[in-house]
């Protein structure tokens, strides 16, 4: 379940994504936000692309550039530190810029024993619009 919040007004919604990480250096993003009230807040459709510098299996500083469409889509780019090994406590904070706004993001995720199910828990502001995600994943 995800909340977006714009100033005193929350929209709950509903994410759907894919991430996957490639020979340790290379991560693609693919995600949907869908909000249960479209007349408040379009639903959000992200795809990025991202490159460590060292490795995400042990943690690195990243870069980062895709687009996000909420009903227009703009250009986004990030540079972060991230751990995405798929064992223990993974995490990543970044510092993203889109249409002109710079939005900080701090993700967690973890898995619980050896069933590939996980939990995740996110939050990213522009300062004046925050999205609290949290839910379920699956590891594999």
């Amino acid at each position: 379940m995800t909340i977006f919040d714009a100033g005193h007004d929350s929209v709950d919604g509903f994410e759907a994504g894919l991430k996957t990480v490639f020979d340790g250096k290379l991560s693609v993003d693919v995600g949907h936000f869908y909000a249960e009230d479209s007349d408040v807040s379009p639903s959000i459709k992200e795809l990025s692309v991202a490159y460590a510098i060292d490795s995400f299996t042990e943690g690195s500083f990243y870069v980062e550039a895709g687009v996000v469409d909420a009903g227009s889509a703009e250009l986004a780019s990030t540079v972060g530190y991230a751990k995405l090994s798929g064992s223990g406590i993974d995490y990543d904070v970044s510092v993203s810029r889109i249409d002109g706004q710079n939005v900080i993001g701090l993700g967690l995720s973890g898995r619980e024993g050896d069933s590939g199910l996980g939990w995740n828990a996110s939050l990213r502001t522009d300062g004046e619009v925050d999205i609290t995600s949290v839910g379920l994943s699956f590891i594999f």
